[in-house]
């Protein structure tokens, strides 16, 4: 834990203990070592079971890119074949391993114009949701699967992914994935007749 001090004013003439919580302010990305992903634009404490990346207000909307695509199955699928433990029954992600993720800035893609417009729209999404459930509880958790579900296939479209790669994510994670940490009130999908 950072040794987070009560007086505000002595924070902020320690430029060390000011550079360690920088992490907590916001906007930030939260990555909980489960899997779990959040987009914040406050201020938040967590613990060291939680990840948080930070970055200027200027990257406010590849920061909410970057929460959708670490809540996709595309990086699901990157995290189980590259990091120590995701197949495991209870897989933890090092932040090393977050590292190691392709995330490549729109300029860097074949197509920069329409990487830009995708990741905008995505960033819109999001921030139109946040609106949407500010303050209201009652079904947040059917809006957000929504936006995820929304903002699947935009990350999918930014990443310029083949159908036939499309089609190999969507087995992984409608057998492959489920079928490595089977749930035992539920049937193993790789058990299944195929289609």
């Amino acid at each position: 834990q950072l040794p987070l001090r009560r007086n505000p004013e002595a924070q902020m003439e320690d430029p060390a203990l000011r550079q360690a919580q920088s992490p907590f302010e916001p906007p930030h990305v939260l990555f909980s070592k489960g899997g779990r992903v959040a987009y914040a634009d406050f201020r938040v404490v967590f613990q060291h079971s939680v990840y948080g990346i930070h970055g200027p207000v200027a990257d406010e909307q590849a920061l909410r890119f970057l929460a959708a695509f670490l809540a996709s199955s595309l990086a699901d699928y990157f995290l189980f074949h590259s990091a120590a433990s995701p197949g495991q029954e209870r897989g933890d992600c090092l932040i090393k391993e977050l590292r190691r993720l392709p995330f490549p800035l729109p300029n860097e893609l074949r197509d920069p114009t329409t990487a830009r417009a995708t990741l905008r729209e995505i960033a819109r999404r999001i921030q139109e949701t946040e609106r949407r459930i500010a303050g209201n509880v009652v079904g947040q958790d059917v809006t957000i699967e929504r936006l995820r579900a929304d903002c699947h296939g935009l990350v999918l479209d930014y990443f310029d992914l083949l159908e036939t790669e499309r089609i190999l994510l969507r087995e992984w994670q409608e057998v492959v994935s489920p079928s490595c940490t089977p749930n035992s009130l539920r049937p193993v999908p790789a058990h299944a007749p195929s289609r």
